[in-house]
């Protein structure tokens, strides 16, 4: 795949023969593929790259030191957070704080939600892959087997779709009454929801800036991949069992809208600083 791709980017460049490229930067392989192709067909063009999303506790690949030609001239980054995290961690020097449009969403103020002690609405956020998205719906398919109480909504990631989920993980979708696959926007699943349940997924960050209680499902694992790892260094929010999620509910209707309130109303603060807003002149200033 990546010998086809190498080959695919010589083509794009022998037609276009661009001045500067932007693109994605996760620390995927395709990415280091791209500079080192484009430096080997000309070492003037202005490679930028976009590191557009949450950075883990864990997080290694992006912050390999690699050969030069392996590496983008400089890192555009979302805000703070992640630019102090780079500037530690990065052999790449050069970096430019440029936002995200994410920090759209995140401007909708949170609104006070009266709570009920009878029945929640949960928001499940998986993530692009099948493997995480697989492992939450069997998590959740148990739980509401058992708990008729409450209402579950997963929504799947955009580039996932119920048919390809239902092929690969050979699942029979006749859901019971209280689990729903969404088909309404972030927002409103945000807006009509209580408390999210997630993994790796950026949108926890989205969710919890309109006061959502975010709970992490940590699968008895080592290695976190959760996005709010450094606002909850105490792992206060982790669960592994779904025995548990109880505690968790009793927590969030009595506690967290009272108790530690300024908990959540700093946790806000912390998500909608996090993606900074998009200042789309110094991503052209940087341009040659």
């Amino acid at each position: 795949i990546n010998l086809r791709f190498e080959l695919q980017t010589k083509y794009l460049l022998q037609i276009f023969r661009p001045k500067n490229v932007i693109c994605t930067f996760e620390g995927h392989s395709w990415e280091r593929i791209l500079f080192k192709t484009i430096k080997e067909f000309n070492s003037n063009i202005n490679c930028l790259a976009y590191q557009h999303t949450v950075l883990t506790k864990y997080q290694n690949s992006i912050f390999l030191p690699f050969p030069k030609e392996f590496n983008p001239d400089a890192i555009l980054t979302i805000g703070d957070h992640n630019y102090n995290i780079l500037k530690k961690n990065s052999k790449i020097k050069k970096l430019i704080k440029v936002g995200s449009p994410k920090n759209n969403f995140l401007k909708f103020h949170y609104k006070s939600k009266r709570v009920s002690k009878h029945f929640l609405r949960i928001l499940i956020l998986p993530e692009s892959f099948y493997s995480e998205t697989l492992l939450l719906f069997k998590m959740i398919l148990k739980r509401c087997n058992y708990d008729n109480l409450n209402q579950y909504i997963f929504r799947l990631h955009p580039r996932m779709n119920i048919e390809d989920l239902s092929n690969v993980g050979n699942i029979n979708f006749n859901l019971p009454k209280n689990l729903i696959i969404s088909r309404q926007t972030l927002e409103n699943d945000i807006n009509s929801s209580d408390i999210a349940i997630y993994r790796g997924s950026a949108s926890a960050i989205e969710a919890s800036s309109s006061g959502i209680y975010p709970l992490y499902f940590n699968n008895n694992q080592d290695i976190s991949i959760d996005p709010l790892y450094s606002f909850f260094s105490d792992e206060s929010n982790y669960f592994n069992d779904i025995n548990n999620l109880d505690i968790y509910f009793e927590y969030y209707i009595n506690e967290w809208h009272n108790k530690t309130k300024s908990k959540k109303l700093n946790l806000i603060t912390f998500c909608k600083e996090y993606f900074e807003q998009m200042d789309y002149l110094k991503i052209i200033k940087n341009l040659k």
